[in-house]
């Protein structure tokens, strides 16, 4: 079966509603008023000190490893979420982005290789990563990251794949979470507020939601 394992968070001075934990979670034990999504897989505060939840909370979890390798992702199809807002887009989305999301990802057999396609072209030396957050929002801006500039930070690398997805046909949603932690000790890692990123999330059948990195390094 799938592995599970148990994890101790101790959280400093860091102010969230959402309680930070790895996908997929299992159970958890922390002070507090919480609600769990079970779509979503999300747990929220709604206590009366909602925005500052985390800080200082210290809690526990069990979380289920359901990453799949590169093989089972290439065979892998899309999935049917239940939260179906995922899958949509808007009547008027841009038609300039419809045509590359397809072009892209033409030669790929199954909605799995057309993820890794869409990663690897977003990953590639056609586009640079900046801290610099170009004007304007939108489709405009989205258009532009895309076919113009191809310069940008990670919440437009992680929601252009998200809406390529999308267009292909596979539900994606961007979620906030935090880079690469820093070993600190036997089994003990240290998360940094300085490392706050952003990534696309896909929905494949039998995987559920499965995390890409869009963003260059």
């Amino acid at each position: 079966g799938l592995a599970r394992f148990t994890i101790e968070v101790a959280v400093d001075d860091f102010n969230a509603e959402w309680l930070p934990l790895p996908y997929a979670p299992a159970a958890f034990t922390a002070d507090g008023d919480w609600r769990y999504d079970p779509v979503s897989l999300s747990v929220l505060s709604a206590g009366p000190q909602q925005k500052r939840a985390t800080n200082g909370l210290t809690y526990s979890a069990t979380v289920v490893d359901v990453t799949p390798t590169r093989a089972e992702l290439s065979r892998a199809i899309a999935g049917r979420p239940r939260d179906t807002f995922t899958a949509a887009l808007p009547a008027d989305f841009p038609t300039e982005i419809v045509e590359i999301a397809r072009r892209i990802t033409s030669a790929a057999k199954t909605d799995g290789e057309k993820a890794i396609l869409l990663q690897d072209w977003l990953r590639s030396s056609v586009f640079s990563y900046s801290t610099e957050p170009a004007p304007g929002s939108g489709y405009e801006a989205l258009t532009q990251f895309l076919l113009v500039d191809r310069s940008g930070y990670c919440e437009q690398f992680a929601s252009s794949m998200a809406v390529m997805a999308r267009v292909l046909g596979i539900p994606a949603r961007v979620a906030i979470g935090f880079l690469h932690p820093q070993p600190a000790g036997p089994n003990t890692w240290i998360y940094s507020s300085d490392d706050m990123h952003a990534w696309p999330e896909l929905y494949f059948d039998g995987a559920g939601w499965v995390r890409f990195e869009p963003t260059p390094a």
